[in-house]
């Protein structure tokens, strides 16, 4: 569902999707590792291998996370929607007294 999601989310803001492979593939590896661990009965060294996959996962979910919500479209838009708003304003502080 995460993924579902971020690869959406990539689609729709135009965001490069190295990112959203890099978390498949973790994700996958994860899995992968997971299945290994039952299968080998749960070894030590494959108990931290899975831990640290999942570490890895979660600071990949971060870092895409943060890149989806702070984009330059969205700096942009949102300088606009304040222009927008202070030019169209009728209180004591607009623009549009300052400049003319």
């Amino acid at each position: 569902m995460l993924l579902i999601s971020a690869t959406i989310a990539g689609i729709f803001r135009g965001h490069s999707s190295s990112q959203v492979v890099m978390l498949a593939g973790v994700l996958i590896g994860q899995i992968g590792l997971g299945i290994l661990n039952v299968m080998l009965l749960a070894p030590v060294w494959l108990q931290i291998v899975h831990l640290f996959v999942a570490e890895l996962f979660w600071v990949v979910v971060v870092l895409a996370s943060a890149t989806l919500l702070i984009s330059p479209a969205d700096s942009y838009f949102s300088a606009r929607l304040i222009i927008n708003f202070a030019t169209h304003s009728t209180g004591p502080l607009s623009v549009k007294e300052k400049l003319g």
